[in-house]
């Protein structure tokens, strides 16, 4: 597996968060398929709601925290990702 970072602790770290990351999506999607739609709403996985009450309610919320996730994915694949050619 392809090394990302040069301190050995720093990628232990960072290969845990992605495997937590992983595990809490199974998480939430077993939640959604027995029936808490609102699992899925992204502003609820993040706690937001904790700072602005009531953002883990509704289908204008979990439409707007959507969008907040294609914005972040956007952001990481523009300026964190760098365009790699076929060698």
């Amino acid at each position: 597996m392809k090394l990302l970072f040069t301190s050995r602790y720093v990628e232990a770290f960072a290969k845990s968060l992605v495997v937590f990351s992983i595990v809490h999506q199974v998480v939430v999607v077993a939640l959604a398929i027995k029936g808490n739609v609102g699992a899925l709403n992204v502003f609820a996985m993040l706690n937001f709601q904790a700072i602005v009450p009531g953002l883990d309610r509704g289908v204008q919320y979990f439409v707007l925290s959507y969008c907040f996730a294609f914005v972040v994915y956007g952001f990481v694949f523009l300026y964190w990702t760098k365009n790699r050619k076929k060698r």
